[in-house]
């Protein structure tokens, strides 16, 4: 898996999971897959780009519930970290998000558009 670190205004790099910890990610993207082959790519590419462009320690994880369409190697051959993840696991990580944004919008209007 890809780590794209950096400050801002400065070259990034890509490290490896190994060599870095989670605990020194600014950002970890965390997105569900459920046979999304067609526009994961996408997804995964503004999250990385947004992350380059924004030049903070940052990560995408995709929360996999074991398709068979292709998602993970799609996923894993742009750097992403899949998790196998089964459907219970991903509704219950699903509403903690939605429960969770309802707070956090709540407190801010902030939100991080991956287009410049």
């Amino acid at each position: 898996m890809a780590i794209l670190t950096g400050t801002q205004g400065s070259p990034q790099s890509t490290t490896s999971m190994n060599s870095a910890s989670a605990i020194d990610l600014d950002l970890s993207v965390m997105t569900p897959c459920l046979n999304e082959r067609f526009t994961l790519a996408t997804c995964i590419r503004k999250a990385l780009e947004t992350i380059r462009r924004l030049g903070i320690r940052g990560e995408v994880i995709i929360a996999d519930n074991g398709r068979s369409d292709g998602s993970q190697a799609i996923a894993e051959s742009l750097g992403a970290r899949v998790m196998p993840i089964t459907a219970e696991k991903l509704h219950d990580l699903i509403t903690v998000y939605v429960n969770s944004h309802k707070r956090i919008h709540r407190k801010t209007s902030k939100t991080i558009d991956p287009e410049p």
